[in-house]
């Protein structure tokens, strides 16, 4: 942060240890009506999540309807190639909050997918979801592929819902052959972490978590 070079706390603006400014939930620092947004308060360097937070404080300066930051499903992708996407816990987190009694996790490759065959894949590809038991609430997703950052909006939209639910992905028609398929078959595959190891090295024969 450039706060040793802009001073805030000249205008009564606090700033954490690193040098990034608070806010509290509604993203108003300590000085009343000065809000913050983006990376100057040091939560998640990504330019979408600067633009959800211009839409907080738009709400809450100017509109005054408290509305809160929420943080549980921030995404991020990496434009590699192949793509890597990524949103909410991992599957060491969602044991460690949840318990593995609690926590079901699937997977699925590309090219097991029609359209994953038609693209002729060969790489282990693969979308790898992770729910909590009974409610179907999304935990977290992570997928490396082919329009990885695209496919995994799906998952991020239904984490902003009341229930998190991935029954819609379930339920949903999805189009034959679209690449789209492989997201709704990696929650057609939901087990028990023990199986979905097996599955890995038995099946899939990658040994990664």
């Amino acid at each position: 942060p450039n706060t040793d070079i802009l001073h805030p706390e000249r205008g009564g603006i606090k700033v954490n240890d690193d040098g990034w400014i608070v806010v509290n939930k509604y993203l108003e620092t300590s000085q009343p009506n000065v809000w913050t947004l983006g990376d100057a308060n040091g939560k998640y360097p990504f330019k979408h999540k600067a633009n959800y937070e211009a839409q907080v404080v738009y709400y809450n300066a100017i509109l005054k309807m408290g509305v809160k930051a929420d943080y549980h499903a921030v995404p991020h992708a990496v434009f590699t190639y192949p793509e890597v996407a990524s949103v909410g816990l991992r599957e060491k987190e969602s044991v460690e909050k949840y318990g593995k009694d609690n926590v079901l996790i699937g997977i699925h490759r590309y090219q097991d997918t029609a359209k994953g065959e038609a693209m002729a894949l060969k790489e282990n590809y693969f979308v790898k979801v992770i729910v909590q038991k009974g409610t179907m609430k999304i935990l977290g997703a992570h997928l490396i592929g082919p329009h990885a950052s695209v496919l995994i909006q799906e998952i991020i939209s239904l984490m902003y819902t009341p229930e998190q639910s991935a029954t819609p992905i379930v339920q949903g028609m999805h189009i034959h052959p679209a690449l789209s398929e492989v997201v709704q078959k990696a929650f057609d595959s939901l087990s028990s972490p023990e199986v979905y190891h097996h599955v890995l090295e038995h099946h899939y024969q990658l040994p990664f978590e």
